[in-house]
């Protein structure tokens, strides 16, 4: 599991320009401060970053349903998704966190569920970004 500080120490070693790509999902839940830790690290990127990432030798990640890349097994960047809106939290572009809310209602899964009402808690509380 990824806790904030080892989660922006990987971002800040990609060092993607901040206009073309967002942290999605799970790790947005935990540099908002949702959630205390996350199994991966979900990246929105636009077509232009992606497309660079595999000139330089990035491979397509394979049987997956999406276009992406995965690297060194838990950070997955995922090819033209970008929230409609981003915050930036310590420099970093973060999905905002009523585009997860939507995005995790969406897919609707259990986990998804369970981070709604963290999110939820989180809103009430008077979090919101």
């Amino acid at each position: 599991m990824l806790n904030r500080e080892q989660i922006m120490d990987k971002l800040k070693e990609l060092n993607f320009p901040k206009e073309q790509f967002c942290v999605m999902t799970g790790a947005a839940l935990v540099l908002h401060g949702v959630r205390q830790e996350t199994a991966d690290i979900d990246i929105g990127c636009t077509k232009e970053l992606f497309a660079k990432l595999l000139q330089s030798g990035f491979e397509l990640a394979a049987g997956k349903v999406y276009r992406g890349i995965v690297i060194e097994g838990f950070i997955e960047i995922f090819e033209d998704w970008m929230p409609e809106k981003s915050i930036l939290i310590d420099g970093i572009p973060v999905a905002d966190i009523h585009d997860i809310r939507r995005y995790k209602e969406q897919k609707g899964r259990d986990k998804d569920l369970r981070d709604i009402e963290l999110i939820d808690r989180f809103i009430n509380q008077g979090n919101s970004c």
